[in-house]
């Protein structure tokens, strides 16, 4: 009799363990279904949000978007990879690669736009020590560097007020050595005439104008005549290994021109 209990009551147990495994399994079913169904909702709002970035980065023009865009995306990569390995399964590879060559494609920008902060820094340093004490002869290389540095920059990225007055100071002195500069290099060269020494003043006088004029033409309202002008120059450097003699006249006219017309801010043809 006892024996038929102890066989009974082993056969309830064993009913009992095979009722909870199976309870068990239902549920781990039921609730990884779920688990599922979340990560591929998880997973199909971040493939929504990397089309939207793809498609930012095709029509994206200015520089300070592209690096804003570049530390989106960036931000959204690392945002990927940390998904759990269920919601990774319902991301689009696809979309994840474009999405990577996009950020490839816009780090160029980034570190371009850090570089020049970083010049601006190392700008605002040189500017100090050349607004307290400007040589005119010994301190032009640095001045010149700072001008062509400046002029470098993104057109969001620039100095303080203050520093752009102490800039504009610098500028003005640069643009006057390079000026005179000019002056003396066409006063030496003389009666224009094809020969080596001919040569080597216009050229030197052209690389000397082309500084000058290129920067100062922002500086002059009349636009179209300094253009005109400037197209004349742009022939010197050619001319001046070739043996035009009547261009070389043409060109030290219109350097003359504006030896004659600088500081002049409302320039008229004469």
């Amino acid at each position: 009799m006892f024996e038929e209990d102890l066989k009974g009551f082993k056969g309830l147990f064993m009913g009992f363990i095979i009722l909870v495994i199976a309870i068990g399994l239902i549920h781990a079913i039921i609730f990884n279904s779920v688990d599922r169904d979340k990560a591929k909702s998880i997973a199909e709002d971040y493939n929504g949000e990397m089309r939207g970035l793809i498609e930012r980065s095709k029509s994206c023009r200015q520089d300070w978007k592209k690096e804003e865009l570049y530390n989106d995306i960036e931000d959204y990569v690392h945002r990927v990879r940390e998904l759990e390995d269920v919601e990774r399964e319902y991301i689009d590879n696809e979309l994840y690669r474009k999405l990577i060559n996009a950020k490839s494609r816009l780090e160029k920008y980034k570190d371009n736009r850090e570089e020049a902060r970083e010049k601006v820094v190392a700008l605002n340093g040189k500017i100090q020590v050349l607004d307290e004490n400007f040589d005119m002869e010994k301190d032009i290389p640095q001045a010149e560097y700072i001008v062509k540095t400046f002029n470098s920059l993104p057109s969001d990225i620039r100095l303080t007020v203050e520093d752009m007055t102490k800039y504009n100071k610098i500028e003005d002195r640069y643009y006057e050595y390079l000026a005179n500069k000019v002056e003396e290099l066409i006063d030496g060269i003389g009666e224009v005439k094809y020969d080596e020494a001919c040569k080597d003043k216009l050229y030197e006088a052209g690389k000397a104008y082309r500084d000058l004029a290129t920067s100062a033409k922002r500086k002059v309202e009349n636009k179209n005549v300094f253009d005109e002008k400037l197209e004349t120059y742009y022939k010197l450097e050619d001319e001046a290994t070739g043996s035009h003699s009547d261009m070389f006249k043409e060109d030290l006219g219109m350097l003359e021109w504006y030896i004659k017309n600088k500081g002049n801010t409302n320039v008229n043809e004469e």
